[in-house]
């Protein structure tokens, strides 16, 4: 009992200056995630009792750190993340270091063509579809209606530019895709939301407050070393 005072106390001692948290976050699983949810503050001297079955992904400036139950972990003694990463796409489609003595490109948004989940698209980020695997062309049309545009990608294109004709609005923005080979369609939901620092915690935060949570998941695997 005394361990889960502690747990809850320090979720909610975060609470005022949650801005200022060590950890994010990022998923959760189990008995555990209906008291800590995607996008839950921790400072770094939480102590956190993990039962059988639970499961925690909490993000800092140096990775992911991953906690399986049963435990009883303190965050303040845990080892150091087991995962280094950068949850971003850069210009030229190589990754850059966000910390350090190179700056950093300017990161885009890459957008998965078929996904059913909302994605989020940075305002005054380039914005990328990304093919799926084999040689495609994409007929892109606005859900409400007005102009569509053809996406084509060639052999080496992993990526191509969203179509500049179809312009994205604050907001959430509904589209139809279809596969110009095989005749699939899918829609897509893009919410564009303000811009944020190039900060692994900041993006993250961002997509998981917009709904945006799966997006970020495809992108912890993605981005995974």
């Amino acid at each position: 009992m005394r361990t889960e005072i502690l747990a809850i106390a320090a979720v909610m001692a975060c609470v005022p200056a949650c801005a200022q948290a060590d950890l994010l976050v990022v998923r959760s699983a189990g008995v555990l995630a209906s008291r800590i949810r995607a996008g839950t503050n921790l400072p770094d001297n939480a102590v956190v009792k993990l039962q059988q079955g639970d499961f925690l992904a909490l993000l800092d400036n140096r990775g992911i750190r991953e906690l399986r139950g049963p435990a009883i972990v303190n965050l303040a003694e845990a080892s150091a993340p087991s995962k280094p990463i950068s949850l971003f796409d850069f210009e030229g489609g190589q990754r850059a270091v966000i910390a350090g003595s190179r700056a950093p490109k300017a990161p885009v948004n890459t957008i998965t063509p078929t996904a059913s989940f909302v994605q989020c698209v940075i305002d005054g980020w380039q914005t990328y579809l990304v093919r799926a695997d084999s040689l495609v062309a994409y007929q892109v049309k606005s859900a409400s209606g007005g102009p569509d545009a053809m996406v084509q990608f060639d052999e080496y294109d992993r990526r191509v530019k969203w179509p500049s004709g179809l312009a994205l609005r604050n907001g959430l923005n509904s589209f139809r895709i279809r596969d110009a080979k095989s005749g699939a369609e899918s829609s897509i939901g893009l919410r564009v939301v303000p811009s944020v620092p190039v900060s692994n915690m900041a993006y993250a935060a961002t997509l998981i407050a917009n709904g945006c949570d799966e997006q970020l998941l495809e992108s912890m695997e993605k981005h995974a070393d």
